[in-house]
């Protein structure tokens, strides 16, 4: 919970949340952004990154601290 009583979910996210191997789902998409919407219905945001940014340490640090929710 952040100042004001926000409620933030945050999710890095890999190839397993849209892709199975190499190829992109439809339905994996769908079951994710689903997700997203049952969350945000009961009042939490998600803030999604990608995994690729948190390859790098100093590069995860960044991303973080430049994120609309970060105080």
């Amino acid at each position: 919970m952040l100042r004001g009583r926000r409620r933030v979910v945050i999710e890095i996210d890999g190839v397993q949340h849209y892709a199975v191997g190499r190829e992109v789902s439809p339905k994996l998409y769908e079951q994710m952004v689903a997700k997203d919407r049952e969350l945000y219905l009961v009042g939490y945001e998600v803030v999604r990154f990608g995994g690729d940014e948190f390859r790098a340490a100093d590069r995860g640090r960044v991303v973080v601290r430049r994120a609309p929710y970060h105080q």
